[in-house]
């Protein structure tokens, strides 16, 4: 395992996984609205991957449901990279409240 995955289980056997989001990615909060829902996003964020999810965490996501979940993480991560590099404050500010719509996601 590399340094970075070790520090990342010394973190989550400490239960520091469940802190908060930093600020720049709170609004991703405004999307999913279930305890299991934020767990993933959590989890996702930490991890970069949902591997184990279920059984660290305790919640029961099924597989189908959580590749949607983190397809749903990158575009809306992605959506919102690009109307920050590309200066579209009316989407940013849309994506940011948690209003944007993304069809198929």
């Amino acid at each position: 395992m590399s340094d970075l995955a070790d520090d990342l289980e010394l973190e989550f056997i400490a239960g520091q996984i469940w802190r908060e989001l930093p600020k720049e990615k709170r609004w991703l909060l405004k999307y999913f609205k279930s305890d299991s829902y934020r767990a993933f996003l959590k989890y996702f964020l930490t991890f970069n991957s949902y591997y184990l999810f279920w059984q660290r965490t305790g919640y029961y996501i099924d597989g189908s449901s959580m590749n949607l979940l983190q397809n749903k993480i990158l575009t809306l991560l992605a959506f919102h990279a690009k109307a920050k590099s590309g200066m579209d404050f009316e989407t940013l500010s849309k994506i940011e409240m948690g209003k944007y719509k993304i069809k198929s996601v």
